[in-house]
């Protein structure tokens, strides 16, 4: 359980400073923005996901969720540090 919880904290920190395709990773009060996304990103995760299938789900989430356009945000830097985890 702890090992799940570390994987999530490290997901959820990097939604935040790499991700962020609302920009807010310099608003302290904004650390939680992305936090409804970390478990279905975990998931993918603990289910084997490669980099593109990361980098899909979060643009995906960008466009259908935040209703941005996917090239909002890193999602590319996010999906290889998520990968890398």
């Amino acid at each position: 359980m702890d090992g799940v919880k570390a994987v999530m904290g490290s997901i959820r920190q990097i939604l935040i400073e790499v991700w962020d395709p609302i920009g807010v990773r310099g608003i302290p009060q904004a650390r939680n923005e992305y936090d409804g996304y970390v478990g279905a990103v975990a998931r993918a995760w603990t289910e084997g996901a490669d980099v593109a299938a990361l980098r899909a789900l979060l643009e995906g989430i960008t466009e259908r969720e935040i209703g941005l356009p996917a090239g909002s945000g890193d999602a590319q830097g996010a999906a290889e540090q998520i990968a890398a985890l």
